[in-house]
């Protein structure tokens, strides 16, 4: 469904990065607020903190989409990974836009011991 609505390839998708996503005018609002995310909060900040973010989209025929952006964490809180749903902007003043897709599948990389 990711691949349908934003008019990218699976083989694209899995080159891009959240920022090749984002559109130009959210790039440095993008860059503050994944840098936020990803940095370890203060004992006092650990509350206030939101895993979540909202960025306009930046897909090849939609103005319409936007990424919303949640980080994973794994053990003992560290940053994990990054799962981005398209959501439908209804305007660009909007902060809680509603869902229209599923999460993206990340790529997955499985290892072995012999």
């Amino acid at each position: 469904i990711f691949c349908q609505l934003s008019d990218y390839t699976k083989e694209e998708v899995c080159t891009m990065t959240i920022f090749n996503m984002t559109a130009r005018t959210d790039l440095q609002h993008a860059f503050d607020l994944i840098s936020q995310m990803i940095t370890p909060p203060s004992v006092e900040d650990q509350q206030k903190k939101s895993n979540t973010i909202v960025l306009r989209g930046a897909m090849k025929n939609r103005t319409d989409l936007g990424l919303s952006v949640s980080l994973i964490k794994g053990d003992l809180g560290i940053a994990k990974c990054f799962c981005v749903t398209l959501v439908k902007i209804l305007s660009m003043e909007t902060s809680r836009p509603d869902t229209v897709s599923i999460e993206m599948e990340l790529p997955h990389v499985e290892t072995s011991s012999k």
